[in-house]
């Protein structure tokens, strides 16, 4: 959920409620927002997992779903941040938007990151930094917790 936003020219970070976004973030709300139109409500972030979560799906078989482990998500997310397995805080399995991502929570140097990882093939989906414990663990869909 988008709440606020200050975007200066598409330019370095910019911060939103729930977070800063990178500049490839901030060019991506950019143009969503011009080519939406002001009638149109955008879902952000907008991207597409290979694996879609079908509507009337049931959230508490998210899992059956999954293709990738959640270790294997972990593994992906603290790479992809050069951060160390101690780093993760949680993993969740989610229903984001229609999407079936893991959302691994990694704290480095004292900011949290909420990673989003494809739960079909472990890519990296998108990466918001700055959001506190409270959102790290909020979810857009169903949530199933996984235990380490």
């Amino acid at each position: 959920m988008l709440i606020g936003a200050a975007i200066a020219g598409g330019f370095g970070t910019s911060t939103f409620a729930k977070g800063t976004l990178t500049a490839t973030q901030t060019n991506a709300v950019t143009s969503a927002q011009t080519t939406a139109g002001p009638n149109v409500q955008e879902q952000y972030p907008n991207y597409t997992a290979s694996i879609t979560v079908p509507q009337n799906g049931d959230d508490a078989n998210l899992a059956s779903l999954a293709k990738i482990t959640a270790d294997q998500a972990k593994s992906a997310a603290a790479t992809h941040l050069s951060a160390s397995a101690a780093d993760v805080k949680s993993v969740s399995l989610e229903n984001e938007n229609g999407n079936l991502v893991y959302s691994v929570q990694i704290l480095k140097q004292g900011i949290m990151h909420d990673v989003k990882v494809d739960a079909g093939n472990g890519t990296v989906l998108f990466t918001e930094q700055g959001v506190d414990g409270a959102e790290a663990m909020e979810g857009v869909g169903g949530i199933q917790e996984i235990e380490d």
